[in-house]
């Protein structure tokens, strides 16, 4: 009993580090067993450092893409480029696959990097343009995932990504009263 009660306290500290920030958005990914395209959820979370973990819902569990805070203006500054580079793209015809944003950092251990990749495509003349979002999870390198992006779920995630702060603030708050009970 001492035991769970342990783990339960311990677990609650873990979680109260990070909070979730209001909103979801939605990607599509291609699942290559059912040969079809399906639609992931994507949340953001922000921890008490003030860095932001990008998650996207996996078969096996989330896969979570941290943003470092010092990158978090820049990492917003490349998603809101994606609504000019798609403009672009379709008032120019251009079909084009180019790297918008590489949020990847080397990994200490033996994995290589992990983080989050965003890169802008266009096809059909430029009619069709989507963000690739490619992510490896921060705690597991081999857990990896690629989603497809339209304009609309990119602005919820823009509006995410820029509640962030806020969210921050409200989690620092909670640890303060909480560390009352110590």
């Amino acid at each position: 009993m001492k035991k769970l009660i342990l783990l339960t306290l311990m677990a609650l500290t873990c979680f109260s580090q990070m909070r979730t920030v209001a909103g979801v958005a939605h990607g599509q990914y291609y699942n290559e067993v059912w040969k079809k395209w399906a639609e992931k959820k994507v949340n953001v979370s922000v921890d008490i450092h003030g860095d932001v973990y990008i998650k996207v819902e996996g078969n096996l569990g989330d896969i979570s893409g941290v943003i470092a805070k010092n990158d978090l203006e820049s990492f917003n500054g490349k998603l809101k480029k994606y609504e000019d580079w798609a403009f672009k793209a379709k008032q120019n015809q251009v079909e084009i696959n180019k790297i918008l944003g590489d949020f990847m950092f080397e990994y200490h251990g033996k994995h290589g990097k992990r983080g989050v990749l965003l890169t802008f495509h266009s096809e059909q003349k430029g009619q069709v343009a989507r963000l690739i979002v490619d992510i490896i999870d921060y705690k597991n390198g081999f857990m990896k995932t690629k989603i497809y992006m339209v304009n609309k779920e990119i602005n919820k995630l823009i509006t995410m990504i820029e509640k962030a702060p806020e969210t921050l603030k409200e989690l620092s708050n909670n640890k303060k009263k909480s560390d009352m009970f110590d």
